[in-house]
């Protein structure tokens, strides 16, 4: 049976880790910001203000497995700071 998680984080000005790496696959990942202001995310890798996935205010991102992306941790940065986003994994 598969696990399934819900949560949400709150992303500094700093990378922050929004999900952990794992030593699985997951079959999704939809992260949703919540906030007014655009996320930045990058899988594996420290996050960095304009680079990697940028993710809108309001609007989600989502992602199926492909070649192992998925088991990877998810870091997200933003402007400001103190910015929520919400994820769903499978």
């Amino acid at each position: 049976m598969a696990t399934i998680t819900q949560t949400k984080v709150t992303v500094g000005d700093t990378t922050t880790e929004i999900l952990e790496e794992s030593t699985f696959k997951r079959k999704l990942i939809r992260i949703t910001n919540t906030s007014n202001e655009a996320v930045d995310v990058k899988f594996g890798e420290a996050a960095v203000a304009d680079e990697g996935i940028r993710i809108p205010a309001g609007e989600a991102f989502e992602v199926r497995d492909v070649e192992g992306l998925t088991a990877l941790a998810i870091n997200g940065i933003c402007a400001s700071g103190g910015k929520v986003v919400t994820i769903f994994a499978i």
